[in-house]
């Protein structure tokens, strides 16, 4: 009888979304990955240990830290596409308040050269 090599590769699929509070992107994703994540998202009959699986992740950052004033606010993404008035135009990671500061020193500053 002939004898074959076949191989064969098994893909479990289950897809979920999360929310997560990180300091960084990488970090979120990592923790979206992570035992307690998995755990707490997949189904309970959902049973390949996390070393057999590989992850495909894709993440859109929904806040920012405003530099200026340490204070959190939403910023534009690439799930929504909208503008959103919490966040300055200019530069995502500040505040809308504080780049509205930032445009009017900006407008003082062109205003005292012109005037020199």
């Amino acid at each position: 009888m002939p004898m074959f090599r076949v191989q064969v590769e098994v893909t479990a699929t289950y897809t979920y979304i999360v929310d997560i509070d990180a300091p960084t992107e990488n970090r979120a994703e990592s923790i979206a990955c992570g035992r307690a994540s998995m755990e707490e998202h997949l189904p309970e009959d959902f049973q390949v240990e996390k070393g057999y699986c590989t992850f495909q992740v894709e993440s859109d950052q929904l806040t920012a830290i405003c530099p200026d004033c340490g204070e959190e606010h939403p910023i534009p993404n690439d799930s929504t596409g909208h503008t959103i008035p919490q966040a300055w135009h200019e530069d995502h990671e500040y505040c809308a308040s504080c780049g509205a500061k930032i445009e009017a020193a900006e407008a003082a500053a062109n205003a005292e050269l012109n005037r020199a």
